[in-house]
């Protein structure tokens, strides 16, 4: 089952980040994703979430950070850098 670790918004939509961790003892086996949710305009109804990002498995998500077109990522091991793009 999916852990929703963070939250943030963007320029086109809600991204949340969620770890697969398959046991509470190691993260050696899990994935995390990251996932985007946006609005029907015309409907204002909530369009199906659509997978933007899978890290390497072992690493998870900690938090997210925006800041303009950037989001920042910090993992277990670090942290990456992306770029909002169409």
């Amino acid at each position: 089952m999916p852990i929703i670790t963070s939250a943030i918004s963007g320029p086109d939509g809600a991204y949340f980040a969620a770890n697969f961790v398959r046991n509470s003892i190691s993260v050696t086996n899990s994935k995390a994703s990251i996932f985007r949710a946006s609005v029907d305009e015309t409907t204002g109804t909530l369009l199906p979430f659509s997978t933007v990002a899978t890290l390497p498995e072992g690493e998870i998500i900690n938090t997210l950070a925006q800041y303009s077109s950037y989001i920042l990522i910090g993992t277990s091991k670090g942290f990456r850098l992306g770029e909002f793009s169409a």
